[in-house]
């Protein structure tokens, strides 16, 4: 790790501080984690870990629990809530976190923009409500105007959360909506008929071929 790398751990705010636990619960699944685990993925001591759980405990975001003599942290209540909340605070103040396969995705879609479309990236939706929406990004060519959301390489949870925030795009504009993962099937049976012509899933696999993907969307 440079030096740099370093200092950017230890000034972390309270705020990537919070995402970051809350992330590598949900990263973790239904069964939750390991509170001894929780603390290497957060690179937090046992009294800084405990002094933000706490918080996140009274907030109902997470809950603690014992299995096997094992401390176990999971999502609470208003764990889905926190997620959402802090991923945007954090996108809007420090930008956006993506796997590496995302950021390969929006090298390709990038492309686009060779061919006169406009690709825009962390991009804000004012729909009718005027309430603002930060999805992953938008594209238009024409009379072609579609909100992007990318989950690639990211848990069941992560990639429904994605969705779930196009959804809400899409809710208050009239534009349509692409949204690239690779797990495709696991929306076959779940998107809502409202949406059924404005909601366009692209599969991830292969990566390679996203950008002609895209490009064949009528």
């Amino acid at each position: 790790m440079s030096e740099g790398e370093y200092l950017s751990r230890k000034y972390r705010s309270d705020v990537e501080i919070f995402y970051e636990i809350v992330r590598a619960v949900v990263a973790a699944g239904e069964r939750g984690i390991k509170k001894t685990h929780l603390m290497y993925r957060t690179n937090l001591n046992s009294k800084m870990l405990a002094k933000y759980l706490d918080v996140l405990i009274k907030a109902k975001a997470l809950e603690e629990l014992e299995y096997r003599k094992e401390k176990i942290i999971r999502l609470g209540p208003n764990g889905m809530l926190a997620y959402v909340s802090l991923e945007n605070i954090n996108r809007v103040f420090y930008g956006a976190r993506r796997t590496d396969e995302e950021s390969f995705v929006i090298e390709q879609l990038n492309k686009l923009k060779d061919e006169g479309w406009t690709v825009e990236w962390d991009f804000t939706v004012i729909g009718r409500l005027e309430v603002p929406i930060l999805v992953d990004g938008f594209l238009s060519k024409g009379e072609k105007k579609y909100l992007l959301q990318i989950a690639v390489n990211r848990t069941e949870v992560e990639t429904k959360i994605a969705l779930l925030n196009l959804y809400l795009s899409l809710a208050d504009t009239s534009v349509k909506g692409i949204f690239i993962t690779d797990l495709v099937d696991m929306f076959k049976d779940v998107i809502s008929p409202a949406f059924q012509d404005r909601l366009i899933v692209i599969s991830a696999k292969p990566l390679e071929g996203i950008l002609e993907r895209v490009k064949a969307i009528q």
